[in-house]
């Protein structure tokens, strides 16, 4: 399974969206939650690796990542998600920063995490890559 985000379908990220060319909703918007990727955050992220060299502080950026880890951890479980962290880092996706940034926003949701457990399939890693992207462009 080739997860180098350089191979992605835009087409199939703005479909995991929910987002129609021209940001509009889709007609049939996705069974589960996915993150807030407008079209327009696909096309204008960073072309070049690492993606996310730094995390932003603003408010929005801060509900994103939570909202991100708060996905990972309902799909996977709190280890899973430990162990994805560093994963998407040795794939370049952001920076060494970036990654204890995220750790330390996953322990304050440990507490709170239920216990799911399972693996992260590829279209996880795909709305994982959506996260991404929206933080690059904050």
């Amino acid at each position: 399974m080739d997860l180098s985000p350089s191979r992605y379908d835009v087409a199939e990220l703005r479909e995991m969206a929910g987002v129609q060319l021209g940001g509009r909703p889709a007609e049939e918007p996705d069974r589960r939650r996915v993150p807030p990727v407008s079209e327009a955050d696909i096309l204008q992220g960073p072309a070049e690796q690492p993606y996310l060299e730094r995390l932003p502080v603003s408010a929005d950026a801060v509900a994103t990542i939570l909202d991100w880890l708060d996905y990972l951890v309902g799909r996977a479980g709190a280890s899973e998600t430990l162990w994805v962290l560093g994963y998407y880092r040795d794939l370049n996706w952001y920076t060494e920063t970036v990654e204890h940034e995220l750790r330390r926003y996953l322990s304050g949701l440990e507490s709170q995490a239920d216990a799911a457990s399972g693996s992260l399939t590829a279209t996880d890693h795909k709305v994982s890559l959506g996260y991404v992207t929206r933080l690059s462009t904050h």
